[in-house]
């Protein structure tokens, strides 16, 4: 293959959201996005536009967005990783760099997608950018009890931002959990598609029921209500993260034992 000719790659990610308002480029405001961009730019020394499995709101990370790009075949792999990691902030890394088949579509391509959302039962002073403390006790036994109810095709009508651009707020989870790690709680979640503000909405309310603002029954009724006219506290972006991407089925199946993995796993996305 010639110098000149011009290759798609699918790059990792990894980033620390904090200081961006977000992934996709906006009028104002650094963005993941455009900073990625930019690095590319500087090494090809002409624009270069990317597309990701999805947009990450405002102060919300990622150990695992998946990118892809056409450019001219002029690096490696490796040489490609480590040139664009020369010229990103240190607050984004690229992970992984390779290339692949013309055809392949960082976000039609997504078959599903992995957030988890970190809850501190004590105040933190080092990773306080990367978790939420609540200032009120909650009952985790409740938490798990309103998860329970997530799994399958649901309409998310009340727990997210309304875009005119969407038909529909349909998603399918996959696999939902509450998580004890130490001294603090993980929601980890799996789904198809996830819409804005969806994630940290749900662990919001969840954390209201579970401090006994409303009932569990009043959260089903809530999920199955469509209803647009809700106000829902919405969790801090700094707790949530976008953990994976996956491009097989999910469920994941370990073919030595044939059992379904369950979180925390180690994913393949190969």
């Amino acid at each position: 293959m010639s110098e000149g000719q011009v290759k798609r790659y699918r790059v990792k990610l990894e980033y620390d959201g904090s200081e961006f308002v977000g992934w996709q480029i906006q009028p104002e405001g650094l963005t993941v996005q455009s900073v990625l961009e930019e690095a590319l730019e500087r090494l090809y020394l002409k624009p270069v536009r990317v597309t990701a499995s999805g947009r990450t709101d405002s102060g919300v990370h990622a150990a695992g967005q998946i990118v892809h790009f056409d450019t001219a075949d002029r690096f490696s792999s490796v040489e490609l990783q480590r040139a664009l990691n020369h010229f990103l902030p240190e607050d984004v890394r690229v992970l992984e760099a390779r290339s692949v088949s013309d055809d392949f579509h960082a976000r039609f391509d997504a078959r599903w997608r992995w957030y988890r959302y970190r809850i501190f039962q004590h105040e933190r002073a080092i990773e306080r950018k990367y978790g939420w403390h609540p200032r009120f006790q909650f009952d985790p036994g409740i938490l798990k009890r309103c998860a329970a109810e997530l799994a399958g095709e649901h309409d998310f009508t009340p727990f997210v931002r309304k875009d005119p651009e969407l038909d529909h707020y349909r998603c399918s989870v996959y696999s939902d959990h509450w998580l004890q790690s130490g001294d603090e709680w993980q929601f980890h979640i799996v789904a198809n598609r996830f819409l804005r503000h969806m994630v940290r909405s749900l662990v919001g309310t969840m954390l209201d029921v579970a401090r006994g603002r409303f009932s569990v029954d009043e959260f089903i009724e809530l999920l199955h209500s469509q209803s647009e006219e809700q106000s829902l506290y919405t969790a801090p972006a700094a707790g949530l993260c976008l953990m994976c991407v996956g491009y097989g089925d999910f469920p994941l199946t370990d073919t030595d034992n044939k059992k379904t993995q369950s979180f925390p796993f180690k994913v393949d996305i190969n």
